[in-house]
């Protein structure tokens, strides 16, 4: 392996220009880059297959970071919901859904209707300018339509006097999401019996809200509403609008139907329904599995309660490991390359991993 002196910043620039083209790429062209590689840069597979990882960590966003937002918007939610229900307790029409039609369009708007409207609505924009800011989940575009059409219902509504329907539309909403949320941190911080029962919580509450009593609404505006009150051109936009965030709600309970059952079938629940991405589980898995040094897989072999149990052929691969990671950390430190440095924690821990083994 070549000194990490004037050899070191082509080996950095080599290896991440390959890096951010390889998504590019086909998976059949893989073993073909891998060889070129250990030619061009000197190093070997199991170096070049560890600094591929490492330089992908250093793109994902921290558990903290996912923690920290997911956080302020249960905090939301929670209020949201709890304000929502104190509002809407002395309403007709939280008891009555056809109380949203008599008298229209002459229905005046309480105080406290205007603020819950308005911190709705300013809630939504915010989602909508930061989630392009925020950590990237596998449903972006799914999300940022949910925001969309909830913005225009709510403008709409209000511009046209429905607020009483918009309402009811916002408190079930919010009511699902706060053990969504729940469900996560609990995740986040590892408490994971917490979080497969809040989970379990979490998707009754969203099949009665959001496939139950949310239909519920849509029948009320769609049949009761045009034998009470005359249609306008408005009135169809509305229900279209409603329709099409009830698709969104069953795109979204089949995501959690699927892993409510892998929660079953495994005993705990992988992942959440809107994941960062949908390889975070595999690459933890992969880093977390033992890998011999010549590149090969470790053996299976039974243990004595009857179990499989995954052992390694070679006793020093731990320490060859530790070593070779100690010998590549210049090529994540380099400091004429920025896009190559790695996390000042993650190079202290393994440095302090790799002086353990020596000693």
């Amino acid at each position: 392996m070549p000194a990490h002196g004037k050899g070191q910043f082509p080996t950095v620039l080599l290896l991440s220009l390959d890096f951010s083209s390889a998504n590019n790429r086909q998976p059949s062209e893989g073993t073909r880059r891998t060889m070129r590689l250990m030619k061009q840069v000197d190093l070997s597979e199991r170096q070049i297959e560890y600094w591929w990882r490492r330089r992908r960590a250093q793109d994902k966003p921290t558990t903290l970071v996912k923690f920290c937002e997911t956080s302020w918007r249960c905090i939301y939610y929670t209020y949201s919901f709890i304000f929502g229900s104190i509002v809407m307790w002395d309403k007709p029409w939280l008891w009555d859904i056809k109380q949203c039609w008599y008298g229209y369009p002459h229905q005046s708007v309480t105080n406290d209707i205007w603020w819950y409207y308005m911190i709705s609505m300013a809630f939504y924009w915010s989602l909508t300018a930061s989630q392009f800011y925020d950590v990237k989940r596998k449903d972006f575009w799914q999300m940022f339509a949910h925001h969309m059409i909830t913005i225009l219902l709510m403008a709409l509504s209000w511009v046209c006097n429905l607020h009483r329907v918009g309402s009811l539309v916002l408190l079930v909403h919010d009511c699902a999401d706060i053990f969504l949320e729940s469900a996560k941190l609990t995740k986040y911080a590892q408490y994971q019996k917490v979080c497969d029962t809040i989970f379990a919580i979490f998707t009754v509450v969203w099949i009665v809200t959001r496939l139950m009593l949310y239909p519920r609404i849509i029948y009320s505006s769609s049949v009761e509403a045009p034998q009470i009150l005359p249609m306008f051109p408005a009135y169809y936009i509305f229900n279209t609008l409603l329709i099409l965030l009830l698709v969104l709600h069953i795109c979204w309970t089949y995501l959690i139907v699927q892993i409510a059952v892998k929660a079953i079938k495994s005993g705990q629940m992988e992942g959440d329904v809107r994941s960062s991405s949908s390889e975070e589980i595999s690459d933890s898995s992969e880093n977390s599995r033992p890998v011999l040094t010549n590149g090969g897989t470790p053996k299976k072999q039974p243990s004595k309660n009857g179990t499989t149990a995954t052992v390694a052929a070679n006793s020093g691969t731990f320490k060859r490991d530790r070593i070779m990671e100690k010998q590549l950390l210049p090529l994540f430190c380099c400091k004429k390359e920025s896009c190559c440095r790695i996390i000042c924690e993650q190079r202290k821990a393994l440095e302090k991993e790799s002086k353990t083994v020596e000693v």
